[in-house]
């Protein structure tokens, strides 16, 4: 579905920007993409978007083989948003949880970089395998 495919290289550059642009900041920021609600929207939409990924085809490509580098960036992004703002509002710690926070804020840019060269690529190469 070409939707679909639009949805993903909009979703992936969307959050691999926010991504990019830095932590999350508790309360309401001017900066939309620093807004926690908007992070929050655009983590989960990413994440669908990511998973539809998966089950969907792009005309004349193979099924999940095809698409498998943009939907795992998206549903990568999507978790990383969500599970940052998880964080900034979680009142509850726990030791697993720490470690996950920490591997995510290592890897946030690594994780953006990742959405942003997948989108990217997937819009110049519409029919390449593995994009």
């Amino acid at each position: 579905m070409i939707q679909v495919y639009f949805l993903s290289i909009l979703c992936n550059a969307l959050s691999g920007f926010v991504l990019l642009s830095g932590g999350l900041e508790r309360g309401v920021s001017e900066d939309i993409f620093k807004n926690p609600s908007f992070r929050l929207v655009l983590g989960i939409v990413t994440a669908i978007v990511g998973l539809l990924k998966l089950l969907s085809v792009v005309q004349g490509n193979y099924p999940v083989i095809g698409d498998i580098v943009p939907a795992f960036g998206g549903l990568a992004a999507g978790a990383a948003l969500v599970y940052g703002f998880y964080t900034a509002y979680a009142t509850i710690s726990s030791p697993s949880a720490e470690k996950v926070s920490a591997f995510i804020s290592i890897h946030q840019k690594f994780i953006g970089g990742i959405a942003i060269a997948s989108a990217i690529l997937h819009f110049l190469f519409p029919a390449a395998l593995f994009l």
